[in-house]
């Protein structure tokens, strides 16, 4: 199997290093034991940053801001048909990595959830979780989405299965992914992860953003 591993990033000099580092060496594991016959990490940086050169890594300035414009950046550039989208702050566990690999055959799209049993989430505030419930409720009550996890920053997706566009350039991305997926008849499976929320000095989403970026989704949902 040859993955291409796309980590958008911005604002991240203190631990993209640490990310990258961590998921090569997870990587080089994983083609040792022949599960991997190949891979490629692209980092899809909106700000400037430095990072310690590595034989199967290759970054991209996107001047653009946007994390759902990096990651259509990221698809256009990987190499592979199997993509994993994975976020660049290490709080989604890189060991589970091998359980959507060993899902991705037989689906289109497997998402690291973390919200089914078996699942755990470690140190999140109350006040995100309280916003990601809402916004779930906010999601299913318009779009019927029948998946759990739909803002997983760690998936694995068939590149060449998603043959319809997805324009949302912010957080909304994801949302929209699934959505149309599901419109489209994609087979989707979420397995269990382990999630640990890192306080970091990059504000995590506004609330508000997200949500004039999710009515703006929802006027043009099937333009």
């Amino acid at each position: 199997m040859k993955i291409s591993i796309i980590i958008p990033t911005i604002n991240s000099q203190g631990y993209i290093d640490n990310t990258i580092s961590s998921v090569d060496k997870y990587f080089k594991i994983l083609k040792r034991d022949c599960i991997v016959k190949e891979y490629e990490i692209l980092v899809i940086a909106q700000s400037i940053i430095e990072l310690t050169p590595l034989k199967n890594l290759r970054m991209f300035l996107c001047t653009s801001q946007g994390k759902g414009i990096a990651i259509n950046n990221g698809l256009k550039l990987s190499k592979h048909e199997k993509c994993l989208i994975y976020d660049d702050d290490l709080e989604y566990n890189f060991a589970d990595i091998i359980k959507l690999i060993e899902k991705i055959k037989r689906n289109d799209i497997v998402i690291g959830s973390r919200l089914l049993k078996g699942s755990n989430r470690y140190s999140t505030p109350k006040k995100r979780i309280l916003y990601s419930f809402l916004y779930r409720v906010l999601v299913n009550l318009f779009l019927k989405i029948k998946t759990k996890d739909i803002q997983s920053g760690m998936k694995l997706l068939k590149k060449q299965k998603i043959n319809f566009a997805v324009n949302s350039t912010g957080f909304v991305w994801d949302t929209e992914l699934i959505y149309k997926a599901e419109r489209n008849n994609l087979k989707i499976k979420e397995v269990p992860i382990t999630y640990s929320y890192i306080k970091k000095k990059k504000k995590s989403p506004n609330p508000f953003f997200m949500l004039c970026d999710f009515i703006k989704f929802y006027i043009k949902r099937d333009s």
